[in-house]
């Protein structure tokens, strides 16, 4: 374990005990400082911008810029001392620094509301970022706001809120309760009122307001008790909350907040985004830990946090999805990043390291690793919530960026150069990968009508011709007039059958299977499944790579028996360990599949869910829907209740038949199920007399009748992530489903279009199916509709895999 892991890992185990962590901390520190040999103070090419006049002097927080529009006046806060209090309550002043007049400090005015960390939240305004500035003040008793005009230098309004954030256009402010989140965070609030909602855990009390420039017009925005009955976490109930970080979209139409809430004493954050005038509320990021973020765009946010798959590093997120890219995964440290102007670069910073040293890192994102450019060291004497941190922050041009340093032994403003030439190309892989076409194997057994089969189709129809070649090899002969068959002519040129019988396969298929690689050389083999993956293994030439599409101790034992399931997931989990230990890749199509193998064996697998051919499964309207009911043959008086997918005990679909049967609305059903299996046979002839029940075996037109339903049901015992679920949420369907995690996880992507029941509880199933029926299920299956194509469509999940595979790609070419 290296020193940042070892620290991590000291933090998470010291988290529910501050003081202890701060003590602990501090002898650390103080050993390796004194025992350090390197004793310089700073370095990098450095320059202190303020006066040394024996007062200090900061600007603030990291996601704003001191510098106007020209790149000539610099804000900053004048105070005597920093390091005995977080918010002192004596005055502070607010000046401009003049860098074309030999850094002229010019005075604005004062502030009697300032902290060690974000100061006064003094900032230019928009639209031009040189006519106007505002800063926070407390006056007559009340915090307010200050709209200084610079070419006039008079104080032009007060306004009746402190600001957090400021709109770009200058239009309007949001600001939030700065003294319940003084008390709870110190050095980010401030301390001239008493917090009169202490020791209330979450108050019905507004904590987010809008405030109009103009006109000083305020509207109330969120409560703490809104933030709470948002998709509630159970650690919330005993908890006590607070909100932080406001930062608006560059369009000024959005913005993100942090909620944090404590329950005995771990501290829990989440990411949240939502529009200004109080809709699309969105969790983007919900594990735990969430840090410092910054807006790139209007629909992107770069984060240091924490992914439960893939750790705290720093995400690029896409607001109002979950599809996210991790960077820099050499950086685990936690910093204060934004981007540049022109959003090239991004700047960000540590914390001071056991030798109290903190550094300043510029990065680009196609850069693997960040590259320093100054290092500097903290006294002890800033420290803990008096800390100074660096908070880098870019100039209007993106060639320099200024930050807080204590290294001269008071806080002061330093400004440090950034040239694009400072950060080096990406460095070519050995041998060298370049753009072009990569071939991409996909090893199937047989092409069946199957749930895995349409993924693989939906993964090789999104692929970026230019960069990817797909091949697809079967292994067992072929009916080139089957349907799947047939789809997949339509896509792949290069599409092979080796014509293997079942004992070829085990005796000589590995060393067949490898002969006919070695012709075609591809850069890559995605194995459909297992036993596909296994025989692969024998081409070594290439990265080797599968989907785990179940879990396997749950899921071989139902398909092919106890003993014989058992000893062969045994098999597969002897090899995936095997091949894990020499560093191969594993992919889950769910989330939910990841944390099992996670929980039960810990191996730590990324995930890419299945994704849904949107232009396929089209949503229906009120109107479509009694069209296709008319061209199906289906009474429109009756709801259309759906099933699709294998018929096999997991599958449990006798269970949902006979819970639907014995509901209240049992008169009022026509339960439609498609597909084929082994318990086919046996349910047909259980309900041949009944009318409200219709099998239709293996069909083409899934889509039809999904278009043509009213509710979708699943009772799966276990499943990867279901496809059927899916695609009936993308053609418009609300959703009943057992409460597995797979099915669990799907009702979590977004809310409102589906309920779970009690795994093989029938009185709960037939409650929830009869509740389900009595709402608006059009509503419903429009939010459905909406989340399947935001969250769950084809095209992004191949793209998360084209992602991979480069990544693999790239990994192999430096092995050889």
């Amino acid at each position: 374990m290296g020193f940042i892991e070892f620290e991590a890992a000291g933090k998470r185990v010291l988290e529910r005990f501050p003081g202890l962590k701060h003590a602990i901390k501090r002898v650390y520190q103080v050993v390796s400082v004194t025992t350090s040999r390197d004793k310089a103070r700073t370095e990098g090419d450095i320059t202190c911008v303020s006066l040394d006049d024996g007062y200090e002097y900061f600007y603030g927080y990291y996601d704003k810029s001191p510098w106007d529009a020209t790149d000539r006046y610099m804000i900053c806060i004048r105070v005597r001392q920093t390091y005995k209090s977080v918010a002192p309550q004596v005055p502070g002043t607010v000046c401009l620094i003049d860098t074309e007049e030999n850094n002229k400090l010019i005075e604005v005015g004062s502030t009697h509301s300032w902290n060690v960390q974000q100061s006064c939240m003094a900032q230019w305004m928009g639209p031009d970022f040189m006519s106007h500035l505002i800063y926070n003040d407390f006056r007559d008793g009340k915090y307010c706001s200050v709209v200084f005009d610079v070419e006039k230098m008079v104080e032009e309004k007060v306004l009746p809120l402190p600001i957090y954030d400021v709109a770009r256009d200058g239009s309007f402010a949001l600001s939030l309760d700065f003294n319940r989140l003084h008390r709870m965070r110190p050095g980010y609030g401030y301390a001239n009122q008493q917090d009169r909602t202490k020791g209330i855990l979450c108050p019905d009390e507004c904590c987010i307001w809008k405030m109009e420039i103009n006109t000083g017009k305020v509207v109330e925005l969120f409560k703490y008790t809104d933030f709470a009955a948002f998709e509630p976490d159970e650690t919330m109930n005993r908890a006590e909350h607070k909100v932080n970080h406001l930062m608006i979209s560059p369009n000024g139409k959005r913005f993100m907040v942090l909620h944090r809430w404590f329950d005995k004493g771990r501290k829990h954050t989440r990411l949240v985004t939502v529009n200004v005038d109080r809709t699309e509320m969105y969790n983007l990021s919900d594990d735990v830990f969430v840090s410092h973020c910054f807006w790139k765009n209007d629909q992107e946010i770069l984060s240091f946090l924490r992914k439960k798959e893939t750790g705290d590093h720093y995400y690029l997120m896409k607001d109002k999805t979950k599809e996210f890219r991790l960077l820099w995964p050499r950086l685990r440290t936690d910093g204060h990043c934004s981007y540049s102007p022109d959003r090239s670069m991004v700047i960000t910073d540590s914390y001071p390291n056991r030798k109290r040293m903190a550094f300043v890192y510029v990065c680009t994102e196609e850069q693997e690793q960040p590259v320093r450019i100054a290092k500097i060291f903290s006294p002890f004497k800033y420290d803990n919530d008096c800390r100074c941190d660096l908070h880098p922050r870019w100039n209007r041009e993106g060639n320099k960026v200024c930050i807080d340093s204590v290294h001269e032994g008071k806080r002061g403003l330093y400004v440090i150069p950034v040239k694009k030439k400072d950060v080096p190309p990406v460095p070519a892989p050995k041998p060298e990968v370049v753009k072009g076409k990569y071939k991409v194997a996909y090893v199937i057994t047989q092409c069946k009508n199957s749930g895995p089969m349409n993924q693989t189709l939906n993964i090789i129809k999104n692929l970026e011709r230019t960069m990817f070649q797909p091949i697809v090899v079967t292994l067992f002969q072929e009916d080139l007039g089957n349907s799947v068959v047939q789809r997949y002519l339509d896509v792949v040129p290069e599409f092979y059958c080796l014509n293997m019988s079942k004992i070829d396969s085990i005796v000589t298929g590995k060393k067949k299977l490898a002969a006919f690689l070695e012709i075609i050389k591809p850069d890559l083999i995605h194995g459909l499944g297992m036993p596909p993956y296994t025989m692969s293994l024998g081409y070594k030439e290439a990265v080797h790579l599968v989907t785990l599409r179940n879990y396997c101790y749950q899921d071989y034992p139902d398909k092919y028996g106890k003993q014989l399931g058992t000893l062969l997931a045994y098999k597969d989990m002897t090899l995936i360990q095997k091949q894990i230990n020499r560093g191969e890749a594993f992919v889950t199509c769910s989330k939910s599949l990841s944390k099992i193998y996670s929980e039960k064996y810990g191996m730590k697998f990324a995930f890419i869910r299945n994704g849904i051919d949107i232009d396929k499964y089209e949503y229906a309207n009120a109107d479509k829907k009694a069209t296709m009911k008319e061209q199906l043959g289906l009474s429109c008086n009756k709801y259309i209740i759906l099933y699709t997918g294998q018929f096999i005990d997991r599958k449990n679909q006798g269970f949902a038949i006979e819970g639907i049967l014995k509901s209240s609305h049992a008169d009022d059903i026509c339960m439609i199920l498609m597909g084929d299996g082994p318990n086919l046979a046996g349910l047909r002839e259980k309900y041949a007399d009944d009318k409200r029940v219709m099998f239709t075996g293996n069909i083409t037109n899934v889509n039809e009748y999904l278009q043509a339903g009213d509710l979708y049901v699943s009772a799966s015992k276990s499943e990867g992530m279901p496809n059927g679920v899916l695609e009936a949420m993308a053609s418009g369907l609300p959703v009943l489903l057992s409460d597995i995690p797979q099915h669990l996880e799907v009702l979590e992507i977004q809310k409102g279009y589906g309920f779970s029941y009690k795994q093989d509880d029938q009185r709960d199933f037939i409650g929830q199916f009869d509740s389900l029926l009595d709402r608006d299920l059009y509503k419903m299956g429009a939010i459905a509709s909406r989340a399947a194509k935001e969250e769950l469509s084809a095209s992004q999940m191949s793209k998360h895999y084209q992602e991979l595979y480069l990544r693999l790609i790239k990994k192999q070419a430096y092995r050889l």
